[in-house]
């Protein structure tokens, strides 16, 4: 059953990735190791999640929604200043709901990212999916709660969803993908692919296997505000492997600051990636990605440094 499936791999994350802290082989950068935090309790029938550094959680609540006014008003503003269609902006405020939080600007950047990769594919055809442009299975790296592999399942169900992130971050992506979609089919992918072909609605990879996507057939990368957070050794790695996997045609969304400096010291700059084996479509900044809505005067706060969208066709 699915939701043996779903209690397995929690399970497995839980033990690996909390109990024995397992080393991500590298992957996790100083930006991780310094500025979030994980925690979790576990029962016998329950792990209870807890964070704080990736991703703005707030738990929906009477004395929430109150506080957080204006806040959610903002972020509902967001989806129709930039003419988010009706269909996007309530599959994601579904997911909302579903996750028991307010819709706040981490909401509301997924609904527009979706939309704007839609439109990019399609010309602005708002009654475009993904299946018109032949995009079968989609990876998402770093899906903070799993809120953007949820929105495009709940938007399109035939997608395959693949998740990559950190061990501990991963079991919050599929603590959320249960509760949305608790009979769907799941993976862990533990060992090098045999297959390019997925059978699995939502496969999900521990970040130190991310060489996995190099041996599958992968449509679009979708990176949204994570990229930025990794090593420049890192990052190139995901390139290649993204450049290396089976799709015939393949589409990269990246969403990251324009020059970042991490904990370490280590600088990275979402230009100086490595591009040469892209056809960039768009690269400007994130029209709703420059400042974030806030409860508290002033109720529009500028992000700490400018943040650029880039669409991509990856060649070869």
């Amino acid at each position: 059953m699915a939701l043996d499936a779903f209690k397995t791999i929690s399970n497995y994350l839980y033990k690996n990735h909390y109990e024995s802290q397992q080393i991500d082989n590298g992957t996790t950068s100083s930006h991780w190791k310094n500025l979030c935090a994980h925690m979790t309790v576990s029962t016998d029938k329950n792990i209870f999640l807890k964070q704080f550094g990736f991703g703005n959680f707030k738990t929906k609540s009477f004395i929430n929604n109150i506080k957080y006014f204006a806040e959610i008003l903002l972020s509902n503003y967001l989806l129709y200043k930039h003419n988010c269609p009706p269909n996007i902006r309530s599959a994601s405020r579904h997911i909302a709901n579903n996750q028991n939080r307010i819709y706040e600007f981490d909401c509301a950047k997924h609904a527009l990212s979706l939309n704007f990769i839609l439109n990019s594919l399609a010309g602005h055809n708002s009654n475009s999916t993904f299946s018109d442009h032949r995009i079968n299975t989609i990876c998402i790296i770093g899906d903070g709660y799993g809120f953007m592999g949820n929105l495009i399942k709940y938007f399109e169900n035939n997608i395959k969803i693949i998740s990559i992130n950190l061990g501990k971050t991963l079991l919050f992506d599929v603590h959320y993908t249960e509760q949305l979609f608790p009979n769907a089919s799941v993976e862990l992918m533990q060992s090098k692919p045999n297959s390019s072909t997925l059978n699995a609605d939502f496969t999900f990879i521990e970040a130190q296997n991310y060489e996995f996507i190099s041996e599958l057939n992968i449509d679009l990368f979708i990176n949204i505000a994570s990229m930025q957070e990794m090593n420049n050794d890192i990052i190139n790695n995901y390139f290649k492997y993204m450049n290396t996997s089976k799709a015939v045609k393949q589409t990269f969304y990246c969403c990251n600051r324009t020059k970042k400096k991490l904990p370490d010291g280590e600088v990275t700059q979402i230009n100086s990636y490595p591009w040469e084996n892209h056809e960039i479509l768009i690269n400007e900044p994130c029209p709703w990605y420059q400042q974030y809505p806030s409860h508290r005067p002033p109720f529009w706060k500028p992000f700490d440094g400018e943040i650029r969208h880039i669409i991509a066709k990856i060649t070869r």
